[in-house]
């Protein structure tokens, strides 16, 4: 366990705050404030690639990270280095070598951490569990689970868990096999594989209910001479599996499937075109459709049923109930995307989606009685897949972005589509980060300056979003953190309003929303350190609401940002003296 090395307390400044977006309801003056907290844990070396949890100030981080360049096929090969677990406390323990970026979680509740090691099997990497003491952390005893199989990439990309927290799903790779994984389940409580599949099975689609019944799709493995195996769709409880169950086949020859909201039956199409509805409680199933493409579930438990037919007919009704709309043929394409609008009236979609750059045209069918005429309305071209959302009544999206897919506009408009109003300019995707602030109804201090109201107020969200984005072609090689090369000003905005620039230069991601929303975090006036290969920032904090007094912390050199917990949050800062990870109180 290394040594705490540096302690630095910043003395609370007295000076006023400003609300310098208005509309503030509070006092923002001069408070007295607990000083702020800035503490180098671990070693004093360059690190990276942090994991940090809701539950409990600890942190997982790469120390010595080595970036790892690109394969024979062109692939990425993740940056590795040293993994270790620490605490705010000061506690930091040493978990393996040449561990992959990322491929190590805490379990949801915080209890257990997995991670990857060399195996000492083959070149595969192991998987190992570890429980976690309570309060500071203690001696780390690390259990193997699986030997080896295991890929050099990110967990998230190779294993899930379960909604309860109880299992973790994982594909293993076979010896000799590099493309296609086996289905297996760990139950963390136990650290034991509790059920298992061969031959690729992790490669189909795996869900699992609330309540840790898997659906998963799987070859029939037929053992019949002349019966080929075919796809088939499988239920088994997890807790029965753990006791040798044997799994329950829905059907064969499956496609794509889909839970209902309830969880209490699968929508499922077959090779032949059909959409099948099968209910996991009475085993009864009902055919919904024929020559079906893709199909999309509504946020209901009776959809709304979203289908995209043969023909390329858009078609929408509800579960065991009459079609409501169908549109005429080419109306989409087999890539087409839905989403329902908040009140489920309205259904987007996009098409003639690019999967290179995540832009499509979009488009939408009004479901409102009287309203339906069964034809596509043209919203906007070239919007970002991973930037459009609902606020107080309007939708929020980036449009006409750019060739890379890097940038565009974003821009506010009516449900339908009309009244858009641009509310910033080059803004980078996949860059925005919201928060819904509490609302502060009984401030500790200050004085209201309204007329009484006994109203609940309506608090609107918080943004931050890169804006003036640029992309540094020179950047060739792989960062620490595989991260993009690319910065601009970060805004801050209330609701769909004008964005503040507060800061002129941050990389993307570098900045994150307290969990109250009353406080933004961000690594300002970022540059790229070619040499630790990372962009480094100096640690500010932002007000985004009413005062809630945060006393600026001391630290530059800093790259990623972890969760914030209780006013305080982990830091990877490589470029600063002493190097390597802060945790940081304010």
């Amino acid at each position: 366990m290394n040594r705490l090395l540096l302690s630095l307390v910043a003395v609370a400044s007295l000076s006023a705050c400003n609300d310098n977006l208005g509309g503030g309801a509070y006092d923002l003056g001069p408070d007295l404030a607990l000083p702020t907290q800035v503490t180098h844990v671990g070693v004093d070396v360059p690190a990276c690639c942090i994991e940090t949890t809701f539950t409990a100030p600890r942190v997982m981080y790469l120390a010595k990270p080595s970036p790892g360049g690109s394969d024979f096929r062109g692939r990425d090969i993740a940056t590795t280095g040293e993994l270790h677990i620490a605490d705010a406390y000061g506690a930091d323990f040493k978990l393996a070598d040449s561990v992959p970026r990322n491929s190590y979680a805490f379990t949801p509740d915080g209890r257990f951490i997995f991670y990857l090691v060399k195996s000492s099997v083959d070149s595969t990497y192991a998987l190992n569990l570890a429980p976690l003491s309570t309060g500071t952390l203690g001696e780390i005893k690390p259990i193997s689970v699986i030997p080896r199989g295991l890929d050099n990439t990110p967990l998230n990309r190779q294993a899930f868990f379960s909604p309860s927290g109880r299992y973790l799903i994982i594909g293993v790779f076979e010896p000799g096999i590099q493309n296609s994984s086996d289905l297996t389940v760990v139950e963390i409580e136990s650290a034991k594989v509790v059920f298992s599949l061969p031959n690729g099975s992790f490669d189909y689609i795996e869900n699992v209910t609330s309540s840790d019944v898997m659906i998963y799709e799987n070859s029939v493995a037929s053992k019949t001479p002349g019966t080929p195996s075919v796809e088939g769709l499988y239920q088994i409880p997890l807790a029965a599996a753990a006791g040798g169950a044997t799994p329950a086949l829905i059907d064969t020859r499956t496609g794509n499937y889909t839970l209902t909201a309830d969880e209490r039956r699968v929508v499922y199409t077959k090779q032949d075109g059909s959409l099948w509805l099968f209910d996991l409680h009475d085993q009864s199933r009902l055919q919904l459709a024929s020559d079906v493409v893709t199909f999309t579930m509504g946020p209901a438990a009776d959809g709304p049923l979203v289908y995209v037919a043969t023909d390329f007919s858009v078609h929408v009704r509800y579960l065991v109930r009459p079609e409501t709309l169908v549109t005429a043929a080419g109306s989409a394409d087999p890539w087409s995307s839905f989403t329902f609008g908040p009140d489920q009236s309205i259904l987007y979609y996009f098409d003639r989606t690019s999967t290179q750059d995540s832009v499509g045209e979009l488009y939408r069918l009004d479901l409102r009685p009287g309203h339906v005429t069964g034809k596509p309305a043209f919203i906007d071209r070239r919007v970002s897949l991973t930037d459009f959302s609902f606020n107080n009544g309007r939708m929020r999206y980036i449009r006409n972005v750019n060739g890379r897919g890097d940038y565009g506009e974003l821009v506010s408009t009516a449900l339908d589509g009309s009244d858009a109003l641009t509310i910033a300019e080059g803004v980078a995707t996949s860059s925005i980060a919201a928060s819904n602030p509490v609302s502060p109804t009984d401030p500790s201090h200050g004085a209201s300056r309204g007329p009484v109201d006994m109203s609940q107020p309506i608090t609107p969200p918080v943004y931050a979003e890169i804006v003036g984005t640029t992309r540094d072609e020179s950047v060739t090689s792989p960062l620490f953190d595989d991260s993009q090369p690319v910065t601009g000003s970060l805004g801050f905005s209330r609701g769909d309003g004008a964005p503040l620039i507060i800061d002129p230069s941050v990389h993307i991601g570098s900045y994150r929303f307290s969990r109250d929303g009353y406080v933004l975090v961000y690594a300002g006036d970022a540059k790229l350190d070619k040499k630790l290969k990372a962009y480094l920032g100096t640690i500010h904090l932002f007000q985004t609401l009413i005062d809630r007094n945060p006393v600026v912390p001391v630290l530059d050199g800093v790259s990623e940002i972890g969760v914030i917990l209780d006013r305080g949050f982990f830091a990877a800062a490589p470029g600063a003296t002493p190097s390597g990870i802060y945790f940081i109180r304010y």
